[in-house]
């Protein structure tokens, strides 16, 4: 399972979605790699994850469907599954 960490916004914050990528980490739960690959592919679908850690890749099927999900995490702090290997939670600990 790869884990998409963001920080919960604040209600009144005003964002856009490269502000909560610049806060956000990956980490692949399996091994505890945290240097996963998961830059957006130039163009279409899928978006894939790769941890550079174990070898392991799962993807997104939807890029937009991942940045909503990620964006609404972001906002109300839900947890939400992207994919069959993918979640996006909000942290509790400091981005280092």
């Amino acid at each position: 399972m790869f884990t998409i960490k963001v920080r919960r916004k604040g209600e009144k914050e005003h964002f856009a979605y490269e502000d909560v990528l610049k806060e956000t980490r990956v980490v692949h739960e399996e091994c505890g790699g945290d240097k996963v690959n998961w830059d957006l592919p130039d163009c279409g679908c899928p978006w894939i994850f790769h941890c550079l850690t174990c070898g392991a890749k799962t993807e997104a099927p939807s890029i937009l469907d991942a940045k909503l999900k990620i964006m609404e995490t972001a906002m109300d702090g839900n947890a939400r599954e992207i994919g069959k290997n993918i979640r996006v939670v909000c942290r509790s600990e400091p981005q280092e």
